[in-house]
């Protein structure tokens, strides 16, 4: 029997009766018999484990939902005990919903506990990869400069015929060696020319830097300072700034270079290359080619953009193509400062700035 507003209510099939009724009407099932009291029990020796762990008003809230819906039945009162002493004994997830569904009500009421809930896993954020250290070379600029001015009767050639004669440095290997470049720009294609010398590694002397893979009718692909270029649209408009792709797995660097050719003023046009130094030896791979002729009679221009085989409708999605080429690998970016014999007054502070002003940063 259960009283609440001086209603009892039979503990066998759950009938509302009056406080003053002995028997239940529905099923004959005498009213006031003395379970109540051994769920009393239950309930004050379940407070009583509460204590100093679960704050009273909770207690009461559960005794208040058992005595008004639950029709006082003693396993559902175990039960209820249990799942709370259970809560008790971890009052620190307070705020956590805990999942302590039992594999059955019968298990939990014959081992008298819940079944422990399961750990909430605790999400972890994937940390970035960190990219590989690479190590940055340590310069002695004035020794290497010194070596160059020593040996520049192997390098400053100035040429009475070239339409332009240049200096410049570069480490393209970053191998800590500097290289010199002079290059004799009479043209385009095979009628410019490009010597280069590295600083050895004893810093006493120059070695000529080899050139390796050729196309085309020209001796190399690029033949002047101006013709390293920056294919990523980020840096579009940056004159000062140049970009390059590292190649972690290799650990070269890899610089983009293009040479220009013409025809008189009805065909022009670009080859795309990449430029890598391994071993003392300047090695290249094209990229793409660019071409426009004009009809001589009607004076219609045709432009082709080609990597490989596959033709390209416009300039945009030719030049990202090539960028795509080097998706996994790390952009840097480097300056090319150059010196143009035409410009020379003083070829000792010149040639020093030259190499204090050399540069690459990895981003």
């Amino acid at each position: 029997m259960m009283e609440t507003n001086q209603k009892i209510y039979c503990t066998r099939c759950g009938q509302e009766h009056e406080h003053t009724d002995q028997y239940c009407g529905n099923c004959g099932y005498f009213l006031h018999d003395k379970d109540h009291l051994l769920r009393e029990y239950l309930i004050n020796h379940t407070k009583e484990k509460l204590q100093g762990s679960v704050e009273d008003k909770i207690f009461e809230t559960i005794k208040n939902f058992l005595l008004s819906h639950l029709y006082g039945m003693v396993m559902t009162v175990t039960l209820a005990a249990a799942l709370v002493t259970a809560v008790a004994a971890h009052p620190a997830p307070r705020a956590q919903k805990v999942d302590a569904r039992p594999v059955s009500v019968s298990q939990v009421v014959m081992e008298g506990e819940a079944p422990a809930a399961t750990p909430m896993p605790v999400p972890t954020a994937t940390p970035e990869p960190t990219p590989e250290p690479v190590q940055t070379p340590v310069y002695d600029f004035e020794t290497q400069a010194d070596v160059m001015l020593a040996n520049y009767a192997l390098w400053e050639k100035p040429d009475e015929y070239a339409m332009q004669q240049s200096y410049y440095v570069t480490d393209l290997d970053q191998d800590g060696l500097l290289e010199i470049n002079s290059t004799t720009i009479m043209g385009t294609g095979f009628f410019s020319s490009r010597v280069s010398y590295e600083v050895n590694e004893t810093m006493d002397g120059l070695v000529q830097v080899a050139y390796g893979t050729e196309f085309g009718e020209s001796d190399l692909v690029f033949s002047e300072p101006d013709d390293f270029i920056t294919l990523d649209p980020a840096y579009a408009g940056e004159d000062d700034i140049l970009v390059g792709y590292y190649d972690p797995e290799t650990k070269d660097y890899r610089y983009i270079v293009a040479d220009t050719w013409r025809a008189g003023w009805v065909s022009h046009g670009v080859a795309y290359a990449v430029l890598t130094m391994t071993d003392n030896n300047y090695d290249l791979a094209l990229l793409g080619t660019y071409e426009s002729n004009v009809d001589s009679d009607s004076y219609d221009e045709t432009k082709t953009y080609k990597i490989g085989e596959t033709v390209y409708e416009d300039e945009a999605t030719f030049r990202a193509a090539m960028v795509a080429q080097f998706d996994g690998y790390r952009k840097f970016t480097y300056s090319i400062d150059y010196l143009s014999s035409y410009d020379i007054t003083n070829l000792d502070a010149q040639i020093r700035e030259l190499v204090r002003n050399y540069k690459l940063k990895l981003l």
